[in-house]
Parts: C-alpha cells; sequence; structure tokens
C-alpha cells in the first residue's frame, strides 16, 4: 500500500536530490532507505509546487498552473496518484472528492438517524 511517511512544506523547489535529503535528515528521515509504497512530499511556500520522494531515490515534480494552488487534502493521494512516472493532480483532486462526498453523506445519515 502507499503511504505519505512526511511532508515538509515551505520547501525551496531548487533543492535537487542532496538538499531533499538533507532537509529530510535533519528530521530523521532517510530518503536514499524509504520502503516500497512509502513516500516523503516537499511543498514550497506559496503551495504552487511539489516534489515527492519515492523508494529507489525517484523525485516526482509537479507544477500547478498559473493562478492555482496546492488543495492540501489532496496530499494524501499523491502515492495513488502516479501515472506514467508523473503526479497527476486531477485524479488526487477525484480521490479528495470522493472521500470528502463520502463522508458528508455519513454524517447526513447520522443526523437523520438522531
Amino acid at each position: 500500500m502507499n503511504k505519505l511517511l512526511r511532508v515538509f512544506l515551505n520547501t525551496h523547489m531548487g533543492l535537487g536530490h542532496n538538499g531533499l535529503t538533507s532537509l529530510a535528515a535533519q528530521k530523521r528521515v532517510s530518503l536514499p532507505s524509504l520502503p516500497t509504497g512509502e513516500h516523503v512530499v516537499f511543498i514550497n511556500r506559496a503551495r504552487t509546487a511539489l516534489k515527492m520522494y519515492s523508494p529507489g531515490n525517484v523525485v516526482h515534480y509537479l507544477k500547478l498552473p498559473p493562478g492555482q494552488k496546492l488543495r492540501m487534502e489532496t496530499v494524501q493521494h499523491f502515492p495513488n496518484s502516479l501515472g506514467g512516472g508523473e503526479i497527476q493532480y486531477g485524479k488526487a483532486l477525484a480521490a479528495s472528492f470522493e472521500k470528502f462526498t463520502k463522508k458528508t453523506v455519513k454524517q447526513t445519515n447520522t443526523q437523520a438517524v438522531l
């Protein structure tokens, strides 16, 4: 199962493998030793770009179109939104929306019973 091990906010997107590895190591996260299925996400201050570090020293990069900001509730879905070597933000948005609507329907049904 794919999961996020850690999310780093306010990351300088100019950092490469060595810079990301050093930043993570300061918080006791070993990027080169990530087990299969675990990922670490680095998000810039403006929330317009991110890098997701995956096992095998693979870095996925996502930059949103001008005027768009990363919706933080989508971050948890990034490990399962990889396709063709890239993060499919639309897929993460859809998964986030689906989770929200299921939660809303469940809350509505619970309130109706009360």
